[in-house]
């Protein structure tokens, strides 16, 4: 299995060649946008469940 890079990795790539600075926010928008048009991609879904008393 190859290793995956951090999503991230794409943005400090970005800042020290190109000299870009972007928001984490936009960059994340733009990015993930890109992402959906590539083929072949792997994805990880993860549930998330927890239990809330009510407070008294």
């Amino acid at each position: 299995m190859s290793k995956l890079n951090d999503f991230h990795y794409a943005q400090t790539l970005m800042e020290m060649l190109y000299g870009i600075n972007l928001p984490d926010d936009e960059f994340e928008e733009i990015a993930l946008l890109g992402w959906n048009l590539i083929g072949n991609k792997r994805t990880r879904l993860y549930r998330y469940s927890v239990c809330v008393d009510s407070c008294n």
